[in-house]
């Protein structure tokens, strides 16, 4: 899960941004900008089905006590935030707060924290799975996952393509986001079943599992839109990996 998560922050997101000029020109800006969403919800709700993995094995006897039902709840109150935000639209609010924050600060509270807040439905799903086989392995997680996938890639692009922005609600836009959580989840459900009780070795491996818990910082920095930037990264986290994880 791990190695999949680092994948999307480090490498995936970064292309795709990278390359946004260009899909752009070849499918127009609206797709460029639905595989862009894509590419980073995947890559952040992986990153926090890993971090909720990791809390349940470092606290499960605290967890042994918690109700699911409050886990969901809690879930369920950040995802209503997000969808909040798409009603209301995050290109407006961006506007608005871009004269007072700036750009980059701008963007930071309007596009990439609230994505943070779609990551703790995934945390909570980690803390659920934890320790248990759903039987999603073999052929039938990837005939599964392919369409899973295709059906939430149809889901951004759709986004995109209904989003209208001088809306003063973007019913569509937010509907068809709030819809797609379903075949997320799935595909998340899905990775962790193929790779459930599965240990990938080899030095490429092992050093994108030692980024990972770093690695969610490509994206809340914005890191990924510039390759120099995620090259920096990527060599001084070599550094440490080799100083630090290999002795």
């Amino acid at each position: 899960m791990r190695v999949i998560a680092t994948i999307f922050l480090v490498l995936i997101i970064p292309i795709i941004t990278i390359c946004g000029d260009w899909i752009a020109d070849l499918m127009t800006v609206r797709v460029a900008s639905g595989l862009n969403y894509f590419a980073i919800s995947l890559g952040v709700s992986l990153w926090f089905l890993w971090l909720g993995l990791k809390i349940a094995e470092k606290c499960k006897d605290r967890f042994a006590h918690t109700s699911n039902v409050a886990l969901i709840g809690v879930s369920v109150v950040a995802f209503m935030g997000y969808v909040a935000i798409d009603l209301v639209g995050r290109f407006d609010l961006f506007m608005r707060l871009s004269d007072y924050l700036g750009s980059y600060l701008s963007g930071m509270v309007v596009y990439r924290f609230p994505m943070l807040l779609y990551g703790v439905v995934f945390m909570v799903l980690g803390v659920l799975l934890h320790g248990k086989d759903v039987g999603l392995s073999g052929r039938k997680g990837w005939v599964y996952g392919g369409i899973s996938l295709a059906l939430y890639l149809a889901c951004c692009v759709g986004a995109e393509l209904v989003y209208y922005g001088l809306d003063d609600l973007h019913v569509g836009y937010a509907l068809i986001h709030a819809v797609s959580a379903f075949p997320l989840l799935a595909i998340g459900l899905i990775i962790y079943g193929l790779t459930y009780s599965k240990e990938y070795t080899g030095k490429v491996a092992d050093f994108l599992a030692y980024l990972c818990p770093s690695a969610i910082f490509i994206y809340v920095l914005k890191l990924y839109s510039s390759p120099i930037l995620v090259l920096l990264y990527l060599v001084g986290m070599w550094f440490v990996y080799r100083k630090f994880a290999r002795k």
